[in-house]
């Protein structure tokens, strides 16, 4: 009778004339593959909870007893499941389904595979895409598959391989997460409550205003230059009625150093986390180096002037940098970055089986942070007690999460420009919701509203070659306004004293507002330091 290949992942060792029960000795072999396999499998939750090179800055729940403790079943629970499934597929002797299960196992690798693409090959999404849909790859891949389920053992041998080479990783994982639950290292994370400012009681009297940042909203792609057929009917409304800035760029090519310059006034050029509740920014020009929370901010100095604060954002831990200069402040973290965490049992079981399907997992909670902060922002929008409101959210930025046509979210939208227009919909239907919550309010007449971006489309050469740093700046102001169009060029790092200068009643109306711009514009940055878009 045949043997079969030496592969722990097919193996039916056998004795004396036929074959029986695999020893004890494969089974040792195959409990290693499983252990293994498992560890790769869900690689992407245990790297970023274990490995965080960012202090734990980006990451809103801390790594709980509870998260370990999950995640050590899970790698358990997993590897006795491919353990278990070794087994069956050898005692039923299926060629068909030994095949299958060596399909199955190769497909488990492409995940530690995605893993090395990001954090160290740092290859782009949408090459991969590009890649995948080279005739030449899909005809390798389509050979690759038939080799596979025509040679299965051999392909069995070779995917065990590295998965048997990589099983000493087990050792470091498990027992750093043994280390951590038993006292002998700890993480650096936040785990201190946020302390919001107290409300100024009375708050001052005087005009509103809101400041709009919708991530990563392109000027070239949302307005001089769309797709035909997209419609943006409330974000085209509001440009046609009010003053609209064509050439404005951003402080920085990056959420990260964006928001940090546009809040503080400062040209920052680069940032970087120091700490779990802190950012060290780097300033232009100089290259001095400043802490991000000892710096006073548009929300301190609005403070100052007796009007009370908020913020509704995401991606920065707003409320731990910001906190002292906010009455209010509610965040949600970028993520990639919070894969497999929750707040319960249960949840944080669920969020790490689904982060093994990262794309899908990045979706799933994108969505999230989209419902959230849109029902959060129309909550506060309203809110007349807060006389300088920060809306930071998410914007048309990746990955994408909503089909337009069926107006719905959705976890498998991974065209590159078709996503990010889907989600441009989306940023339209969110404002045009703001805008009804403060028009029932009574209060969009007496409003201030300031709706820019912290940085252009980075992948805007996936639709049509071209990138483009403007973005958006448009203000509305209380009372009448007409549709001006401000051509000059500048850095929308003078939002800050505009933001102030509103709040002060140095500029009460729409021409005096561009007049202001004319005297304090600043030119545009002379260059960005490359942004990591997974950050």
């Amino acid at each position: 009778m045949e043997n079969l290949a030496s592969s722990p992942v097919v193996e039916a060792a056998p004795t004396g004339a036929g074959r029986s029960s695999p020893s004890s000795q494969l089974r040792l072999k195959d409990a290693v593959l499983a252990l293994s396999l498992a560890n790769l499998v869900f690689i992407f939750p245990w790297f970023v909870m274990l490995f965080d090179e960012d202090h734990g800055y980006y990451n809103k729940l801390p790594v709980s007893t509870m998260t370990l403790a999950v995640m050590l079943l899970n790698l358990m629970g997993g590897a006795l499941v491919v353990w278990l499934a070794v087994q069956v597929v050898r005692r039923m002797k299926n060629r068909l389904l030994e095949r299958l299960a060596v399909v199955v196992f190769c497909a488990a690798l492409l995940i530690p595979v995605n893993f090395v693409r990001l954090h160290y090959l740092h290859v782009a999404a949408n090459t991969v895409i590009g890649l995948a849909q080279h005739p030449f790859v899909l005809g390798l891949a389509a050979a690759l598959l038939v080799a596979a389920l025509a040679w299965h053992r051999v392909a069995a041998r070779v995917a065990s391989a590295p998965v048997l080479i990589l099983s000493p990783l087990v050792i470091f994982t498990v027992g750093k997460i043994l280390m951590v639950l038993t006292g002998v290292i700890s993480l650096e994370q936040h785990t201190g409550p946020d302390s919001p400012a107290p409300p100024l009681r009375p708050a001052r009297p005087g005009p509103r205003v809101v400041w709009l940042i919708l991530d990563e909203l392109d000027q070239r792609a949302a307005f001089d230059a769309r797709p035909p057929g997209l419609l943006l009917p409330e974000l085209d409304r509001f440009a046609r009625e009010n003053l609209t800035a064509t050439n404005a760029f951003p402080p920085g090519g990056g959420t990260m150093v964006s928001m940090p310059a546009l809040t503080t006034g400062l040209p920052v050029f680069d940032a970087e986390p120091a700490g779990a509740s802190e950012m060290r920014l780097t300033l232009a020009g100089t290259g001095e180096t400043l802490l991000w929370s000892g710096q006073p901010n548009v929300f301190s100095r609005a403070r100052d002037l007796g009007f009370n604060t908020g913020l509704v954002g995401w991606y920065h831990p707003y409320s731990r940098v910001l906190g002292r200069a906010l009455n209010f402040c509610s965040w949600h973290p970028y993520p990639p970055f919070e894969l497999g965490r929750g707040h319960t049992f249960s949840e944080t079981m669920i969020n790490q089986l689904w982060a093994t399907v990262t794309p899908l997992q990045q979706r799933r909670l994108h969505v999230r942070v989209c419902e959230r902060s849109r029902a959060e922002a129309l909550n506060l929008v309203t809110n007349t007690q807060i006389g300088l409101l920060l809306l930071h959210l998410p914007g048309p930025h990746k990955p994408g999460c909503y089909d337009a046509e069926k107006g719905q979210f959705t976890l498998t939208s991974f065209h590159t420009a078709r996503s990010y227009f889907d989600n441009l919909v989306l940023t339209d239907r969110t404002f045009g919701a703001l805008r009804r919550a403060l028009e029932i309010a009574g209060q969009w007449d007496d409003t201030w509203l300031l709706l820019s971006s912290d940085h252009w489309w980075r992948e805007a050469t996936a639709h049509d070659g071209r990138l483009d740093h403007r973005v958006p700046f448009i203000i509305k102001a209380p009372g009448a306004n007409q549709p001006v169009t401000y051509a000059p060029a500048f850095n929308t790092l003078v939002t800050h004293d505009l933001l102030l200068a509103m709040l002060r009643r140095e500029i009460t109306n729409q021409p005096s507002a561009s007049a202001w711009i004319d005297r304090h514009r600043i030119p545009p940055p002379t260059a960005y330091k490359p942004a990591n878009s997974g950050r």
